[in-house]
């Protein structure tokens, strides 16, 4: 991960003043990288959405924070049994009324007197047991990659 971030540190500090000062939205995603960096995760959609975006990058920067928010959710249904509307809706970048119409909406029951929602853990998965043929075709696989 350093590595990545080092290098667009270095790849931002050569650019040209002047391509930093014609393309405002080279910018805009170097704030959207910083806020992912720090896990400023709130800053990420703040950064995302209030950039008026070109029509070359809109349809990627939408695309870009539905994933992000689907990686969001799917954090906080990891770390929490219980959370609050307004800490979702901090997290997700949303308003409390989205953030808890989301969350509903993919299972989470909401306490409306407490603002609070219930996470819904997903059911835990069974491993499946690899057969012998399916590692051998792996392990082709890999060794034709490697070579």
């Amino acid at each position: 991960m350093t590595l990545s971030r080092n290098s667009a540190r270095f790849f931002w500090k050569s650019l040209p003043q002047e391509v930093k000062d014609t393309r405002p939205e080279l910018a805009a995603v170097w704030r959207i990288g910083q806020c992912l960096w720090k896990r400023d995760y709130a800053g990420v959609n703040t950064a995302a959405q209030g950039f008026e975006w070109g029509p070359d990058l809109a349809d990627f920067i939408t695309a870009f924070l539905e994933s992000y928010r689907q990686r969001i959710f799917k954090l906080l249904t990891s770390a929490y049994s219980t959370i609050r509307v307004a800490d979702v809706a901090h997290f997700m970048g949303m308003s409390e009324e989205d953030a808890t119409n989301y969350a509903v909406q993919n299972g989470w029951s909401l306490d409306a007197a407490a603002k609070m929602l219930t996470v819904k853990k997903p059911k835990s998965q069974t491993n499946q047991k690899l057969d012998a043929s399916k590692l051998q075709r792996l392990t082709e696989c890999v060794f034709h990659l490697e070579n």
